[in-house]
């Protein structure tokens, strides 16, 4: 799934995502993974920005899914 389809999934409050999806979000966004402990996943930008969130089943949850939008809310406002 390209980025586009990833981010409109993301705006549209899914009850949960696949990892694979949120990685790329990030990345797009300029967020590398910064470490793995466990089932949380901790990403950090050059800018000292970082988020953690589990991952169970390789699924992402809502409320997390919630606190990425929020927190990239910026980034996504400037997206075509």
């Amino acid at each position: 799934m390209g980025i586009k389809k990833n981010i409109q999934k993301l705006l549209s409050d899914p009850k949960d995502m696949r990892l694979e999806q949120v990685i790329n979000i990030m990345r797009h966004f300029g967020y590398g993974l910064d470490r793995r402990k466990g089932s949380h996943y901790t990403f950090s930008r050059k800018d000292g920005k970082s988020m953690t969130f589990p991952s169970h089943n390789k699924k992402v949850k809502s409320y997390y899914l919630r606190q990425l939008k929020s927190d990239l809310a910026p980034y996504l406002l400037m997206e075509p």
